[in-house]
């Protein structure tokens, strides 16, 4: 489509002035349609047309009509503009303004008839050009869908191309997807606040569009108080509404090519989410229902769940490698949504049952041991690449392998604890391997249990208490002092402190305890009660 100000710049030239509506000249023009002289005065008018009108023709027509009476009667037919060649007189100002009609006056010299023939073929031209453009881009997308690369690189793909923020939000109006192009000034928080804001008055307006998913509309929302507008498409049909794909700009920015290129993602999004619905069979939907009896232990005894698993693709008696995955920094149910539709497509990839189970933070997986650490990596890097549009962080634990309903639950607990110990060790997008954490794979192992609370508690206790009531750092001390191998210097160093600082807490630690953190088996308790804070998280044991 073109809009006014476009047909402005190109086709009614430097002569054209902008009389009223100057704020309106956005809006799009679907045709263009001379004033006649005689009855009927415009041929069938639609809505969105440019309305040609030659003061010397309206006279002819009718001179008791008015150009201010012409305007308020053919606006509420919905044209675009009206241009007038010859003398606007100021009723007829006051009625454009009154009815956000952009009106727009032409030297004398132009021929209405000329002008509407020009304004015609250029919106014809237009429609061609953007109906390639939009065939163009559709192929594009829909290589993306087939190679199986799912609605996140469909959104990646549109941002690319059209250097606007993209989002896809799912029929509720959570945010699934969001990318922003490099060097925008807007953030993902600023966008999530704008979209919570607006969320119930964009939902009724999005619940009323009718959709065709081989050919989606597209709406124009406001976004905020700040010039921001988003074009939105529907994603699927109105019985099977998947979600809204939107693009983000300043409303002087959005052109027509933007609201073709959202309309073609929509449908390639439509196509895709409908692939990965049929693809997700009854026999997945058993297959979570068999991982949430493994980890409750509430099947009736391990041979029925062997064979249940066996009869779905999923062998549990030979060796399965538990993976735990946590989303960080993002918003938990998007995130959630995001990567089990994520993870279902890397396992459709890779020909793998999908043993997978989601959680409030993350999800929890199987794979089978015969797929090699190496491959298991790069499963965990194609996932996290996958949910990087959501602008949080993607940690995973990657548990010993293990077979048998039994060991298997205590692997996928060992990688649970194992991901929030990555996380405090090493970042939200950390990676472990547990068969490398040493000796706080037997701490991971033994897990919460309390016995290690009594242990923790009998050891630092004591000194976690003194610490909250007089705001003093002696656990930190503790910590320290070990961790430069018993030297009062080497730890007075690390905690920026005199010598004598340290030396005077140590003391206060022998007294608070009534242990001395020199002698060997003390000093080893300490340690492993350190340790336990450390791989469990304080308190957490």
């Amino acid at each position: 489509m073109l809009t006014v100000d476009d047909l402005i710049r190109s086709v009614l030239g430097e002569g054209a002035v902008v009389l009223a509506g100057a704020d309106y000249l956005a809006t799009d023009v679907s045709w263009a349609a001379a004033l006649r002289s005689r009855a009927p005065a415009f041929e069938g008018l639609k809505g969105g047309e440019l309305a040609i009108v030659s003061v010397a023709t309206l006279r002819q027509l009718d001179d008791r009509l008015s150009l201010a009476r012409l305007i308020d009667q053919i606006a509420g037919l919905g044209v675009a503009a009206v241009a007038v060649i010859g003398e606007v007189e100021s009723e007829a100002l006051r009625t454009a303004e009154r009815l956000h009609l952009p009106l727009i006056q032409l030297p004398p010299t132009v021929s209405a008839r000329d002008l509407e023939g020009r304004v015609t073929r250029a919106i014809v031209e237009r429609r061609a050009e953007l109906q390639r453009r939009g065939q163009d881009l559709y192929h594009q997308l829909l290589e993306l869908v087939v190679a199986g690369r799912g609605t996140e690189a469909v959104v990646a793909r549109l941002a690319e191309i059209t250097d606007r923020p993209t989002l896809l939000q799912d029929p509720a109006l959570n945010l699934v997807t969001l990318r922003l192009p490099p060097g925008s000034s807007l953030t993902q928080a600023r966008l999530v606040s704008l979209l919570n804001d607006q969320r119930a008055e964009d939902a009724a307006r999005l619940q009323a569009l009718t959709a065709n998913a081989a050919d989606p509309p597209t709406l124009r929302l406001p976004l905020g108080s700040d010039g921001l507008v988003r074009i939105v498409a529907p994603v699927g049909g109105p019985s099977a509404r998947e979600g809204y794909l939107s693009l983000v700009a300043p409303a002087s920015e959005l052109t027509a090519v933007d609201r073709v290129a959202v309309s073609r993602a929509a449908a390639a999004c439509a196509i895709d989410l409908a692939r990965e619905r049929a693809a997700r069979s009854d026999s997945d939907v058993r297959l979570t229902e068999l991982l949430d009896e493994l980890l409750a232990g509430s099947y009736p005894s391990e041979p029925a769940l062997v064979g249940r698993a066996q009869r779905l693709g999923l062998d549990l008696s030979t060796p399965q490698v538990a993976i735990a995955f946590r989303a960080v920094d993002a918003e938990d149910l998007p995130a959630v949504r995001a990567l089990e539709r994520t993870l279902r497509r890397e396992f459709g990839r890779r020909t793998l049952p999908p043993a997978i189970r989601t959680e409030p933070l993350g999800a929890v997986v199987l794979v089978p041991a015969t797929l090699g650490l190496e491959a298991v990596r790069a499963l965990i890097a194609q996932v996290a690449e996958g949910l990087s549009g959501l602008g949080g962080h993607l940690a995973a634990a990657i548990a010993r392998p293990a077979s048998g309903p039994a060991r298997l639950r205590e692997a996928i607990e060992i990688a649970r604890r194992a991901v929030g110990y990555a996380v405090r060790h090493s970042g939200p997008d950390a990676v472990v391997n547990v068969a490398e954490l040493g000796a706080d794979e037997l701490l991971l192992s033994l897990g919460p249990a309390p016995l290690l609370q009594a242990f923790r508690e009998e050891w630092l206790g004591p000194l976690a208490a003194y610490d909250a009531r007089n705001h003093t750092q002696l656990v930190e001390t503790l910590a320290a002092y070990f961790a430069a191998r018993s030297s009062p210097t080497e730890a007075a160093a690390r905690l920026h402190l005199h010598r004598n600082t340290l030396l005077y807490r140590l003391q206060r630690i022998r007294e608070i305890t009534g242990r001395d953190p020199d002698e060997p088996a003390a000093r080893l308790a300490f340690h492993l009660a350190l340790r336990i804070d450390a791989v469990l998280g304080p308190g957490r044991c």
